[in-house]
């Protein structure tokens, strides 16, 4: 068990043993940085648990295994948002670059991590919403069907066509997401549905990003975990441990995952990516380089933002965030909004640093000359308006305009 978690062996050391000791509680939490392991170890976890011999190794060929390896065990259940395009373009560029069984799981658990966002339960009573889903669900289906493990990958151009429509009807589904992440009627149908359906199958609920739910979700989530059911295991995912309910973070055994270090990232890249040429120091790092399917770099729409902004662009203003907008959304809407503001703070703390004459890393050459002052207002700036995206999912367009009034001052 848990073989395929790599750089977390204090986490699977623990999880092993709490498995092995029957003493897994009702209530985990995963905290840590992104890309740091936390929903494999939480999966495997759910894996293991339903698993039909004891050592459940990852190669385990029992029929909950099997469904758990391809996401489609229905007593698993995965709510709440993540940077579910970043990882479906990622992993078809692993599939058409190694083109092998794991490829093959790789690509399929990545669309499935969307897909099952739309278990038809979770959206009872959302009729609109389910209707509006119906089609590129069974788009996603169809496609996955044709590249199924052990089958015979189409050719490529057959292949790029099944992926080509895989990557346009899960942006759809990504623009049907709620805006508030987790909404509180699907947390009480959650726990409804763990209360209610029998059996001794362990059933899982993995919170994604738990942090950013509403109060009144979190209130439902907390009503939950009071009095746990029976043979349930609700694991709650978090980068911010902190914005967790002090009454939450009571009721949940911690498990915190390590940031990995470079030749960490570079072992996961090489092991479960197929890829040990990218010269990238962490996995963030990657998946945004490799991820984006805008036709324009990120890095470069982030330099137009900042001419933009200090007026060393001779294009419209309006002219230059449609432009920004459109990349974004051509890539995968909301989560690359985040991801864009992610970049541009990097790129203002980079300039930062260069003009303190910091020892790290100088940033690259640039004609951009900011006063320091100006640098720090602008990092916590921009950081509200990626709290913007992250809460209250704000159309991307209002949120680049507002933030380039703020940051023209």
């Amino acid at each position: 068990m848990f073989e395929n978690i790599l750089s977390q062996a204090h986490v699977v050391g623990q999880l092993t043993e709490d498995v092995q000791l029957n003493s897994l509680p009702a209530a985990l939490l995963f905290e840590g940085p992104e890309f740091s392991g936390k929903l494999s170890t939480a999966l495997e976890l759910a894996r293991t648990l339903g698993c039909r011999t004891e050592a459940a190794p990852w190669s385990c060929r029992c029929s909950s295994c099997n469904a758990h390896r391809l996401l489609l065990e229905p007593r698993t259940i995965l709510i709440g948002d993540r940077y579910f395009m970043q990882e479906i373009v990622v992993a078809e560029s692993v599939l058409f670059r190694v083109r092998n069984e794991a490829a093959v799981y790789l690509y399929q658990r990545a669309v499935r991590k969307l897909a099952r966002r739309f278990d038809d339960f979770l959206w009872e009573g959302d009729e609109a919403r389910l209707g509006k889903a119906s089609a590129p669900l069974g788009k996603i289906s169809d496609a996955l069907d044709e590249m199924a493990p052990g089958w015979e990958l189409p050719a490529d151009a057959a292949l790029t066509k099944l992926c080509t429509g895989v990557r346009d009807a899960a942006k759809k589904l990504c623009e049907l997401l709620p805006t508030d992440n987790i909404p509180v009627d699907v947390v009480r149908r959650v726990s409804s549905w763990s209360r209610m359906t029998s059996g001794e199958e362990p059933k899982v609920v993995i919170f994604e990003n738990a942090d950013r739910m509403q109060e009144s979700s979190r209130n439902a989530l907390l009503k939950t975990l009071e009095e746990p059911p029976r043979n349930s295991y609700f694991l709650l995912l978090s980068s911010h441990k902190r914005a967790l309910m002090p009454t939450i973070l009571s009721r949940v055994r911690p498990y915190h995952f390590a940031e990995r270090q470079p030749e960490q990232a570079a072992e996961v890249l090489q092991r479960i990516f197929r890829d040990d040429s990218a010269p990238s120091s962490s996995l963030s790092e990657y998946f945004v380089r490799t991820g984006f399917a805008g036709e324009v770099p990120l890095e470069k729409l982030t330099e137009e933002y900042l001419d933009l902004v200090l007026g060393h662009s001779d294009e419209d203003v309006r002219t230059v965030l449609d432009r920004i907008e459109k990349q974004l959304k051509t890539a995968g809407g909301v989560e690359w909004a985040r991801r864009f503001l992610e970049s541009l703070i990097k790129r203002v703390r980079d300039l930062f640093r260069d003009s303190i004459g910091s020892v790290a890393a100088p940033a690259p050459e640039s004609h951009i000359q900011v006063d320091l002052s100006r640098l720090e207002q602008w990092t916590k700036t921009i950081e509200a308006h990626r709290e913007y995206i992250e809460q209250y999912r704000i159309p991307t367009i209002q949120v680049l305009e507002g933030l380039y009034f703020e940051m023209k001052g």
